[in-house]
């Protein structure tokens, strides 16, 4: 699922249906998109899996809320971005565990790096839980590229600009689905 096509809206996910989303992203937007999943019925699962490598000035504003409503529902979102130039992400994820959705299983991460003092992330997850028996987690981070890891990899033999591409790849493959590992090409500024 293209991140620059999907529209602002909503996806419903009814009983017992499972919804997996893949995206991966190498262009930016400058129009905030805000995305909405209900997960409406018992037993409904959503995954969404995120890669971007921004460079250049691109912008990737987004603001995304998972609404569980019926119980035993399980979500899943982990984006990865990778930033050089002067792109840079605002990314709100907001999971909502409403009154009565007993046993829900959800968790959103974020995870950003900056490949150039000019990059920027902002990134805020947050839950809202109105009931218990509730299994949730949110988490985000935002980091440079290691000086030991430049050291080791110079040490190697490679250059810096390869060992940004190695770098990034890695780092955009970690927690990838298996079925996309082959599309996400070494990072290519």
């Amino acid at each position: 699922m293209a991140l620059q096509k999907i529209k602002n809206g909503d996806l419903r996910v009814g009983r017992g249906e499972h919804v997996q989303w893949v995206s991966v992203v190498h262009k930016g937007w400058r129009i905030p998109k805000v995305i909405t999943i209900i997960l409406a019925g018992q037993g409904a699962q959503f995954e969404w899996f995120i890669a971007v490598s921004g460079h250049d000035d691109h912008s990737f504003p987004l603001d995304i809320r998972v609404i569980h409503k019926a119980p035993s529902t399980v979500s899943r979102i982990s984006a990865r971005s990778v930033l050089d130039g002067r792109s840079h992400i605002s990314w709100n994820g907001r999971v909502i565990v409403e009154k009565g959705a007993h046993g829900v299983d959800t968790h959103l991460a974020f995870r950003t790096l900056l490949l150039s003092a000019s990059a920027r992330a902002r990134t805020i997850p947050s839950l809202e839980i109105a009931t218990d028996d509730v299994t949730a987690g949110h988490a985000a981070s935002v980091d440079r590229l290691a000086d030991d890891a430049l050291f080791y990899c110079a040490s190697r033999g490679l250059d810096h600009e390869e060992t940004k591409k190695l770098l990034a790849h890695a780092f955009l493959s970690t927690d990838a689905p298996a079925s996309l590992l082959s599309l996400l090409k070494p990072y290519d500024n």
